[in-house]
């Protein structure tokens, strides 16, 4: 699935990716921990990050995320039922203001 991967220190990216667990995990480092933002896309991060000392990554929303994390699209219901961005995603998230 298309999604994008957020670095720190890095340039935002768009990245594809299998759609399961273990690919998540690999991606955010750990256990992946899922915020739901009001568009229906999806921050998904590692649920032990700020313990593991991660590297500030970006604030969203208002809410600042550390380590590596990617943006899908998921129902906020049943995250197993993700899909990918699609162009408008990538453009408001890749080169919108909503990461900062």
């Amino acid at each position: 699935m298309r999604v994008i991967v957020v670095e720190p220190y890095k340039k935002i990216s768009v990245k594809e990716i299998d759609n399961d667990i273990s690919a998540w995990q690999k991606i955010v480092g750990g256990y992946v921990e899922c915020h739901t933002l009001s568009d229906g896309c999806m921050v998904m991060c590692d649920e032990e990050g700020r313990c593991k000392g991660y590297k500030p990554c970006c604030t969203i929303n208002g809410k600042k995320f550390v380590g590596t994390i990617f943006i899908t699209h998921a129902d906020e219901k049943n995250v197993s039922e993700t899909r990918d961005l699609n162009d408008k995603e990538i453009v408001l998230y890749r080169y919108g203001n909503k990461i900062k």
